[in-house]
């Protein structure tokens, strides 16, 4: 079932940017892994500068860059012994990313609504930047349609989404993302989404702004992502893809049987 329509006119909703997901205190996964052995704490560190230096390459390609940059090549075993313990720089590269695009935003004067546990980030907020508790996620459906922007910071999702984007557009939010594989190939930045590099979150202000001065392109764009998430990512189109993926297998199945090597 298509989800009621929101509301369309920019001007009915009151947050301008809104932003929910809780603060992730990454300098304390840092000093986790700063217990470790010498050499394993410059391991560490190296698939942090790695992760941070170039934001296409996750949290598996920069372990074994940095691995085998050292001369080690782990066989598969050897390597998830080691990626288990790797969930600590992922928390840090997460957790420092969002409090960069957060803290950008607090000091731009930017009127923005701010849902979770922000207070102990202890962010250099303006007036217009209002931290407020954590909210579950029918609470979210709700607080997006009163958003004329939502803006989302992936989770390491070099080649993914997350369901903040989509929530986003079926409620009629335009959605400002950083960047994925996936979205760039599933999206057209500037017509149904706007994307952002994280080595240049310094402009996101600057977007924003842009935005919320255009309410032909802010409507524009929120309409555009809501069509086409309708369209191919609702979970009734993934449970249809999911269909056609197995029947072919099958069929595949089937056929391997008889082939003749």
């Amino acid at each position: 079932m298509e989800p009621p329509p929101p509301p369309a006119d920019a001007k009915e909703r009151h947050i301008d940017v809104l932003f929910v997901g809780s603060f992730i205190d990454y300098q304390k996964a840092r000093e986790e892994w700063l217990a470790f052995p010498r050499s394993i704490v410059s391991v560490f560190e190296g698939i942090l500068d790695c992760m941070l230096a170039d934001e296409t390459r996750g949290l598996e390609e920069a372990a074994r860059c940095v691995l085998e940059g050292l001369g080690f090549y782990p066989n598969s075993k050897e390597f998830y012994r080691f990626f288990t313990h790797l969930h600590l720089v992922d928390r840090f590269v997460r957790g420092y990313r969002r409090h960069q695009c957060l803290d950008i935003l607090a000091r731009s004067g930017l009127r923005v609504e701010c849902y979770g546990n922000w207070m102990e980030a202890k962010l250099d907020a303006g007036k217009k930047f209002t931290i407020k508790p954590p909210i579950d996620m029918t609470e979210t459906l709700a607080i997006v349609r009163q958003a004329k922007i939502v803006l989302n910071v992936l989770p390491g999702y070099i080649d993914g989404a997350h369901e903040r984007i989509f929530t986003a557009m079926l409620g009629g939010a335009a959605c400002v993302s950083d960047r994925s594989r996936f979205l760039e190939e599933e999206f057209v930045d500037g017509q149904d989404i706007l994307l952002y590099s994280h080595r240049n979150s310094g402009v996101l202000p600057e977007v924003l702004n842009t935005l919320i001065a255009t309410p032909r392109k802010l409507r524009e764009v929120a309409q555009n992502g809501r069509e086409k998430t309708l369209h191919s990512h609702t979970w009734l189109e993934r449970a249809k893809r999911l269909l056609t993926i197995t029947e072919t297998q099958k069929l595949l199945a089937m056929n391997d049987k008889n082939l003749p090597f």
